[in-house]
């Protein structure tokens, strides 16, 4: 049995300029904007979500996927065919997956996942819910999701029914509900996006035009060549040379142009004033 977990990350840092005009419109205003992103949470791949009031919960059916027959509907009756049998845990938003792939059972088996909180440990558990036992045995691919948990560092684990045979373990960060949040330092405010749902390969800057005490940001995917699949990132802009007490901020999507956020930020004053 192969137990599987695997993450890939990368991360870019841009480095960009901005003017504007400050208050009076008299004077222009330089600011300096840097971008980061952070390397990848983790590939998405499934959209079944399960929203709950808690991540503190004891032993609940979980969204529950299982394929047909992998051997083209043709059952086998004797051995078992040449597959990788693998467990694989996902984290995307507040979302964490388990897959467990090619898995050797009865053809009857109409498998069940649920799922036992405590503290940070979430463990998956595969129960056969099937009353009728068939005279053969097959392959399938099952998978099962557990949503609106913290974010965090989690210990994901994947057990048979009766809890004696551990299938799969890993340890997975979950990012957490996308969220955009402000803080300020002197002259200086960051943006913060996290939990952005992005191509791997997506390489994200941002812009910045000051009219006035407004500041509209945009922040877009200067990537151009996609991959074949999506990860989770968290996207900062740091705009320093701010000399206003309170800006209103317009956050866009460079690419669809679209609002994704707007707020009233008061920028601390510099230590000692």
């Amino acid at each position: 049995m192969t137990r599987c977990a695997c993450f890939m990350g990368a991360g870019t840092m841009l480095i960009l300029m901005g003017l504007g005009c400050n208050k009076s419109g008299t004077q222009p205003e330089t600011l300096h904007l840097t971008s980061y992103q952070s390397p990848c949470h983790g590939e998405s791949a499934m959209s079944a979500v399960l929203a709950v009031d808690s991540p503190f919960v004891r032993r609940i059916p979980s969204p529950s996927f299982q394929s047909p027959c992998l051997e083209n509907g043709v059952h086998n009756e004797t051995t078992a065919v040449s597959w990788l049998e693998t467990v694989r845990f996902v984290a995307g938003h507040d979302t964490l997956y388990v897959f467990h792939d090619s898995v050797w059972c009865n053809c009857c088996s109409k498998i069940r996942f649920d799922v036992e909180i405590l503290d940070s440990v979430i463990d998956f558990v595969e129960v056969d819910t099937s009353t009728a036992f068939c005279r053969c045995v097959c392959h399938f691919d099952l998978g099962s999701c557990f949503a609106g948990l913290a974010r965090g560092i989690y210990t994901a684990r994947l057990w048979m029914q009766k809890r004696d045979s551990l299938l799969g373990e890993a340890e997975v960060f979950v990012p957490g509900a996308s969220a955009i949040w402000y803080e300020s330092r002197c002259d200086t405010l960051l943006i913060h996006h996290d939990g952005k749902v992005a191509n791997c390969c997506a390489q994200y800057g941002f812009g910045v035009r000051q009219v006035g005490d407004l500041l509209v940001v945009s922040e877009a995917d200067t990537s151009s060549m996609p991959c074949d699949c999506f990860c989770v990132l968290d996207l900062t802009a740091r705009i320093a040379g701010l000399v206003g007490d309170q800006y209103t901020v317009y956050l866009r999507d460079g690419e669809s142009n679209s609002l994704l956020d707007t707020s009233v930020v008061q920028i601390a004053p510099c230590k000692g004033e």
